[in-house]
């Protein structure tokens, strides 16, 4: 949310300085790659998120999608404040709200004392006779 933010700085000040129609252009541009290249990342952090809070992924995505498209709506400037402080609200409360302490459907929470999984030979040890097979066929191969 915060890059988010950032990029929006970025697009603010940038347009401020423009005077040519193709540099208002490039810039536009390059607003929309920054958040072309943070959307994915935001997803799946926002999802990561809410699966250790319980919910289904897809409320992540769409959280996403509200963030990048309110960013870039500037048409209504008091209701773009308010779009703002709401979509802040909701990402502090997703940053504060604690997550599960137990495992859930999307898996264990972030942090939890898991105790070290003890792998198990497949097979049983060689026994004294196939010990001793083995060290002829390596002599062997050896004196080649």
């Amino acid at each position: 949310m915060i890059l988010f933010y950032i990029v929006d700085i970025i697009e603010e000040r940038l347009i401020d300085y423009i005077v040519t129609l193709p540099a208002y252009w490039a810039t536009r541009i390059f607003v929309g790659a920054l958040q072309a290249m943070l959307f994915p990342l935001a997803c799946g952090l926002f999802t990561r998120r809410i699966h250790d809070i319980g919910f289904n992924g897809w409320a992540g995505i769409l959280w996403a999608t509200i963030i990048i498209f309110i960013n870039t709506y500037s048409a209504v400037t008091p209701l773009n404040y308010l779009l703002d402080l709401f979509v802040w609200i909701i990402g502090f409360l997703f940053w504060v709200l604690p997550g599960q302490p137990e495992p859930n459907k999307y898996g264990y929470p972030p942090f939890m004392n898991q105790e070290p999984v003890q792998s198990q030979p497949i097979t049983e040890p060689p026994t004294q006779e196939e010990q001793e097979v083995r060290k002829k066929v390596r002599k062997r191969r050896k004196k080649r």
